[in-house]
């Protein structure tokens, strides 16, 4: 009798397990989803959801077999354009609109709820914010400045234009001021500045480590035109104990301090901004690291923590 009732019981059990609602996450990037490569962990929903993780937005949509009772919702880290979208289940369907190109309003039609970094279009009902989970805390052991070469780059593209012409500018410098890492273009592949490309993904310890022998990093973001698109690259500065010398929205300051970095936009050509880097004293180096760590530490740097996306996406996964 007790053998029986212990078999119903953990059938029962069983049951109970596989009855968690699915949520499928689908990502345009596989740094995205949990792995060696990321600290995008989502934990907190693996306990109550039954997640399932994806890498090919298009491959997941063309291959959808439509809606179920046991799935919750669908997620989407980026946009697609599949037209296999209009068979999705809107009510279930967000996105998460990652990179910064921009799409028209009507691809957006297909999903219930769009997040964005885009502050121009965030109104609350239908787009809503939120920052990229880039935070980590400044890296130990950083070098003395005067022991550090004056100034990298780190980029994977050459838009916009300004980085390419950031590279002529220094070409023109002492070797040894500037050296830049990534993907180099054919004019400077076997130029003494490139120093190769990084291992790992883009905002890896190593890459910290490599930044860390710098006083300076500049960091352009992809696009200075958004509003709110604050991306990795003047966050991995921070965490490299490397003061950016940072281009990115008109309204940065609304979430990140200005004395945390230089603001490019400060300075009419690129010899005003070397001479103001060279002009620096070591205690005037050392303040900006200070309201670095400070600013690391408080809520408005938490925003753009993996804790803080997770229980994001936790909302909308509970609503």
């Amino acid at each position: 009798m007790h053998s029986i009732f212990f078999s119903i019981f953990a059938c029962a059990s069983f049951l109970f397990l596989e009855a968690k609602p699915r949520v499928d996450i689908v990502s345009y990037n596989r740094h995205l989803v949990p792995g060696e490569e990321t600290y995008l962990q989502y934990s907190r929903i693996q306990k109550e959801f039954d997640v399932n993780f994806y890498v090919d937005l298009y491959k997941y949509a063309d291959s959808f077999e439509g809606d179920s009772p046991e799935l919750h919702k669908i997620i989407f880290i980026d946009y697609c354009l599949s037209p296999k979208l209009s068979e999705f289940p809107k009510e279930k369907f967000i996105c998460f609109k990652w990179e910064a190109v921009k799409i028209a309003p009507e691809d957006y039609l297909p999903y219930a709820k769009v997040f964005t970094f885009d502050d121009d279009l965030v109104d609350g009902k239908k787009y809503f914010k939120f920052y990229y989970p880039v935070l980590q805390p400044m890296i130990k052991h950083i070098p003395a400045f005067k022991k550090r070469k004056l100034c990298s780059m780190a980029a994977g593209n050459w838009d916009p234009p300004e980085r390419l012409q950031m590279l002529d500018f220094f070409a023109t410098k002492p070797q040894g001021v500037f050296e830049f890492y990534g993907a180099a273009p054919e004019k400077y592949a076997k130029h003494p500045m490139y120093r190769g490309v990084i291992p790992g993904f883009s905002s890896s310890q190593k890459k910290l480590r490599t930044l860390k022998n710098y006083r300076f990093t500049i960091c352009f973001e992809n696009t200075h035109t958004t509003p709110g698109y604050i991306t990795e690259k003047i966050f991995d500065s921070f965490a490299a104990g490397s003061i950016p010398v940072y281009w990115g929205p008109e309204n940065v300051t609304d979430f990140i301090p200005d004395n945390c970095f230089i603001d490019y936009r400060n300075f009419k050509d690129n010899e005003e901004m070397y001479t103001f880097l060279c002009s620096l004293t070591d205690q005037q180096c050392d303040e900006y690291l200070q309201n670095i760590r400070n600013f690391l530490v408080s809520d408005a740097a938490y925003l753009f923590s993996a804790d803080y996306f997770e229980k994001l996406l936790y909302g909308i996964l509970k609503e």
